[in-house]
């Protein structure tokens, strides 16, 4: 069933769209899975501009900074040179 107007595509089928992007055209692979061939070009696209997927589970990548977070010390890996 396709998303509802206005809702994300879940993460199972923006990983099909990428995986049949390499055997089939776009308008097949929308009409497969049963989304628009707009949805398709995005996935596309984000795709090869960063090598994963628009819309990822939040269980695949926790979000570690969340609500108000300042920047603290710890934060900070800071590397340096010592000049002699």
């Amino acid at each position: 069933m396709p998303p509802a107007r206005g809702q994300q595509t879940g993460p199972e089928i923006q990983w099909a769209v990428v995986r049949l992007s390499r055997h089939l055209d776009l308008e097949r692979i929308a009409t497969c899975l049963d989304i628009s061939l707009r949805t398709v070009k995005q996935i596309l696209v984000h795709f090869r501009a960063y090598g994963t997927i628009p819309n990822p589970s939040e269980d695949a990548a926790p979000r570690e900074n969340t609500g108000n977070h300042h920047l603290r010390d710890v934060d900070v890996d800071v590397k340096y040179r010592a000049t002699s």
